[in-house]
């Protein structure tokens, strides 16, 4: 099965919010997804986000810490048929009485029937709608997983259902032998579409940057994750996206003293606590080989983009992290670009200036150094911008409009 990244799964998501909508209108059955992935790649916090975007509800159900199977369906209740003035209603044996008392009568002839009280969890709200996720649906107890089949194909269960405008989602981790899943069979994985999560190191700096994350972190990561990551491949390794974010905000107080013997030891006994024992040494070492390289020290887009930098200055650092015996290095450039990128989209949203935005990243794309000269990364960078963000489109007229270069570039 080909994969996705988590950025076009949530790409998806909000297609199907949309596609469910028509389909329920149109009398059409709904159609619930699936995202696989290995843990730590951020499928929850993706599926939140998602409703958080789209002002839905978000309702999250773990369906491997349940015990009671009621829990899921809902407890078994009696229901009792009773009358008044010919109008006849069905209540619960707990509202029986003050039914009773209210004068209504029990229908001799009718048999009570048994009915599942609506689950806790069930939101109720059609208005604003919901995104219901089942999360680490395939580490579930088989009971729990047979027992939604129903509720995934139809969006109800025996006597309830959920309300109108809700996307059911699942979220599982592959069956490759690595994790304690369930194996589902044909009957099962034919109610809903299963997309394969990957991971992208361009959304995760993307990301980064936007929570605000330490900008050595960032570095360190971009620079490193392809060996990060294909130790992660080894069986129980704890390495992934998630425990490396845990990894960077406990050095979060010490990030001024990495290069101190102080600073080298809290990373060390900090990677111990992280990860595994084999896992702990390979972080450790390339974050103080990354230390010894100076590399914690580059220039930031914050400084590129500081109205007080001298560009001489700003452009002899890039030079300086760029280019070392007199080579080009192509993933300090790929660091660089994206890190500029992504500052350049969140301010042309917040800042003010954008007359010294447009004319710093000009001052930077004019450079005839050697960085500009033997790669074009920093030229791709001017194609990132999205045709359809009307600030994107001002902001690129911009750079067109100054830049015989980038002209040049977006031909």
């Amino acid at each position: 099965m080909s994969k996705v990244s988590i950025g076009e799964f949530k790409q998806l998501m909000n297609y199907y919010i949309k596609n469910n909508i028509k389909l329920k209108d149109n009398g059409f059955r709904t159609v619930a997804i699936n995202a696989i992935g290995n843990a730590g790649l951020g499928k929850t916090s993706a599926i939140q986000q998602v409703a958080e975007e789209n002002n839905m509800n978000f309702v999250k159900l773990n369906l491997s810490q349940l015990d009671e199977l009621g829990d899921l369906i809902g407890f078994p209740i009696k229901k009792y048929q009773i009358c008044k003035n010919n109008k006849c209603i069905w209540v619960t044996e707990k509202l029986l009485d003050s039914y009773l008392k209210a004068g209504y009568e029990i229908t001799p002839e009718v048999e009570p029937i048994m009915s599942y009280a609506i689950p806790e969890w069930v939101p109720t709200d059609s208005d604003t709608g919901t995104i219901l996720l089942l999360d680490d649906f395939s580490r579930a107890d088989p009971r729990f997983i047979q027992a939604t089949m129903e509720l995934i194909s139809v969006g109800e269960y025996l006597s309830w259902k959920l309300p109108d405008n809700c996307l059911l989602v699942l979220s599982s981790n592959p069956d490759d032998g690595e994790y304690q899943v369930t194996s589902m069979d044909i009957a099962q994985k034919t109610r809903y579409v299963s997309f394969n999560i990957e991971f992208n190191i361009d959304e995760w700096v993307e990301w980064a940057d936007n929570i605000g994350m330490n900008g050595i972190f960032i570095n360190f990561f971009y620079m490193n994750w392809q060996e990060i990551l294909k130790t992660s491949e080894a069986q129980s390794s704890r390495i992934n996206p998630r425990s490396m974010e845990m990894f960077f905000n406990s050095l979060y107080s010490i990030v001024d003293k990495l290069e101190t013997e102080e600073g080298l030891k809290i990373i060390s006994l900090i990677s111990k606590g992280c990860f595994d024992e084999n896992d702990a040494s390979i972080i450790y070492s390339l974050f103080t080989q990354f230390i010894t390289n100076k590399y914690h020290k580059v220039i930031q887009p914050e400084e590129i983009f500081d109205k007080e930098k001298d560009w001489k200055i700003i452009e002899k650092k890039i030079c300086d992290f760029c280019i070392e015996n007199e080579k080009v290095v192509l993933i300090n450039i790929s660091t660089l670009t994206n890190r500029v990128f992504n500052y350049v989209i969140k301010e042309l949203n917040d800042s003010k200036d954008k007359e010294f935005l447009s004319s710093r990243l000009i001052e930077l794309l004019e450079s005839d150094k050697e960085f500009m000269q033997e790669d074009s990364l920093f030229y791709n960078l001017t194609k990132k911008f999205d045709p359809s963000n009307i600030k994107h489109q001002d902001f690129q007229l911009k750079l067109l409009t100054n830049s015989k270069k980038i002209i040049e570039i977006l031909k």
